[in-house]
């Protein structure tokens, strides 16, 4: 299944789960909040209509890294580390 994952290249987090994915192989769109006002807005679109992010708006967070797959926008929040064994059956649907 493919998979978007927002991050942001000045976000360690970001920068340490896109290094896993791409060890692990898995397709991915890499969607960069900080390299255009349309990503940030994409993000900012699907951020301020989903529910998953209010824990991260209330503790001032931005909300990435985070995956996105697909059309069901099933979320998995990966700040603390991706953690393989959860996401690998999502790609594998």
């Amino acid at each position: 299944m493919k998979c978007k994952a927002y991050i942001s290249n000045h976000c360690e987090e970001s920068m340490i789960a896109k290094e896993i994915l791409d060890k692990e192989g898995y397709d991915v769109e890499y969607i960069n909040i900080t390299d255009s006002m349309e990503n940030l807005k994409e993000f900012l679109q699907l951020r301020d209509k989903e529910p998953f992010f209010e824990e991260a708006k209330q503790n001032n967070r931005v909300g990435v890294p985070t995956l996105v797959f697909g059309d069901k926008e099933i979320f998995v929040d990966v700040e603390s580390g991706v953690d393989v064994a959860l996401i690998d059956p999502y790609f594998k649907k």
